[in-house]
């Protein structure tokens, strides 16, 4: 057909017309987030946490860059991390740290421990939070997760007196207020070891097969209750070279095993104090 392109008589044929534009109707307006709400990004569907927080609204918003914005300023931001997932994916979290790192007066880093081995992971994370200036909150389940979150978004505006626990001056208060600081020991523990042994001093100085006989103290709480009743607050303060008399230098001229015990002592406590 090319030589019928080259007559004198051709025409090409008129270009096509462009479709039609699909009409899709006016576009609604974006509702603006609700102030009153906890702005929750659309990354933490499927959180447990989010079935707990029944005090406050909250309502998912695509545009946030943090997990949870917190207030109706929306100077107060939080990430949510569990210790299993960064064990996983450690670079996950450090992305997420710069990606808040200006445009917010509180910072939060919300932690659930969700396994035991935790201590080396929740120490790196807290280095790292506080290199960037951010506060580590740390919980043990998704309930205390959602109260951390309500608390937060329902106190911006509050003075500190307002969430500072009040201790009661009775004396089953003041020692549930001692005991429950020992990791798993609840008020209910508190009540059975008071019926059971009495006083405090009679707790400190009960053996473990004493303590396993209370009701729903099991091998972990009696274990837990027995190294903070027995192991020292302070360790002992090492004497330097020069005041040390002769011949004691690296524990020689004490009693057999003394020197050795001491620092035995020192290096499993390097926390304590």
């Amino acid at each position: 057909f090319s030589h019928m392109k080259n007559a004198p008589s051709y025409q090409p044929p008129p270009p096509p017309k462009p479709a039609p534009a699909p009409d899709t109707g006016p576009v609604a307006p974006r509702r603006p987030p609700n102030p009153k709400a906890v702005q929750v990004s659309l990354k933490q569907k499927g959180n447990p946490l989010l079935k707990h927080m029944k005090n406050v609204p909250w309502e998912y918003n695509s545009e946030i860059v943090p997990d949870y914005l917190m207030g109706s300023t929306g100077d107060t931001c939080a990430l949510f991390l569990s210790v299993k997932y960064h064990m996983l994916h450690s670079h996950y979290i450090y992305t997420r740290m710069e990606q808040i790192k200006v445009g917010y007066k509180l910072r939060v880093l919300l932690c659930h421990v969700d396994t035991e081995e935790s201590h080396k992971t929740l120490l790196e994370i807290h280095k790292y939070a506080i290199m960037n200036g951010i506060t580590l909150i740390v919980s043990w389940s998704p309930e205390e997760s959602a109260r951390y979150i309500e608390t937060y978004h329902s106190y911006e505006h509050k003075q500190a007196d307002n969430i500072q626990e009040r201790v009661q001056g009775d004396y089953m208060s003041r020692l549930t207020d001692v005991l429950t600081t020992v990791r798993a020991i609840n008020k209910t523990d508190v009540a059975n070891l008071s019926t059971n042994l009495g006083s405090l001093a009679s707790l400190m100085a009960a053996s473990k097969e004493r303590l396993a006989l209370c009701p729903g103290v099991g091998p972990k709480k009696v274990q837990r209750l027995h190294e903070a009743f027995t192991q020292p607050f302070l360790t002992r303060k090492v004497a330097r070279t020069g005041d040390l008399p002769s011949g004691s230098e690296n524990g020689a001229g004490a009693p057999d095993g003394e020197g050795e015990g001491e620092g035995e002592a020192a290096a499993e406590n390097p926390s304590a104090g």
